[in-house]
């Protein structure tokens, strides 16, 4: 936090001094208003080159996927917005008034540009980190499994979940958020879950049947999504 508001506050003493150098040293017979415009938006495009990377300090550094993926572009449209506001000035100073503002204009648009484009990519990969982010369903299965295994006594059933919940261990992750054949897992745990409570032998084979077939499905499912991918 302390770090993004240093850099903030080095942008504006770089703007400052890159402001009043130019009024400075450029003679006072060119300063008419394509002059002006030009140096005034180059100074404060200086300072917008410290707005991402303030933005990084000000994250901590902590990885965010949306921060890392914004500085390189950010990065790339300030050079850019900088380098035409750069020739802005250089026109200006050649009595170009009417190139000046154009550049000028023209840089400050690719600025704005550069606005939308950052904000639409944050959006865009704060919502693929989310969706990748989040823990597949056939680890949490397993868990549940190992668990419910733990907690039976019969050692046939429970030797049964523990084949389900090994099979399940090594099954494909979930591809983008999706999980083919969720609910029919979810409910066939459900009802192996049952038949181990009531030391069920026969029900607990049929569900644990059931619900293997339905882990062989998924892992077909998740290979035609990822090779259409």
């Amino acid at each position: 936090m302390r770090g993004g508001v240093l850099m903030l506050l080095g942008g504006l003493l770089v703007a400052a001094l890159v402001a009043g150098a130019m009024f400075l040293l450029v003679p006072r017979e060119y300063l008419d208003l394509a002059t002006v415009a030009s140096v005034s938006w180059l100074a404060a495009a200086c300072f917008a080159m410290f707005l991402a990377p303030a933005g990084l300090m000000r994250s901590g550094f902590s990885g965010d996927a949306a921060t890392m993926a914004r500085l390189g572009p950010a990065m790339l449209s300030t050079v850019l917005v900088l380098a035409v506001a750069v020739a802005a000035v250089w026109t200006a100073l050649e009595d170009a008034q009417a190139w000046s503002l154009a550049l000028t204009v023209i840089s400050f648009g690719l600025f704005l540009f550069g606005m939308l484009v950052d904000r639409g990519t944050a959006q865009v990969v704060s919502h693929v980190a989310a969706t990748y982010s989040q823990p597949s369903a056939h680890l949490r299965w397993s868990q549940e499994l190992s668990l419910m295994a733990a907690a039976t006594a019969d050692p046939v059933i429970r030797a049964t979940i523990g084949a389900l919940a090994e099979k399940l261990r090594y099954s494909p992750s979930d591809h983008a958020g999706q999980s083919p054949f969720a609910p029919d897992i979810a409910m066939a745990i459900a009802g192996l879950a049952e038949a181990a409570s009531t030391q069920d032998v026969d029900a607990a084979k049929a569900a644990a049947g059931s619900c293997d077939s339905l882990i062989d499905r998924r892992a077909l499912a998740l290979a035609a999504l990822r090779s259409k991918a």
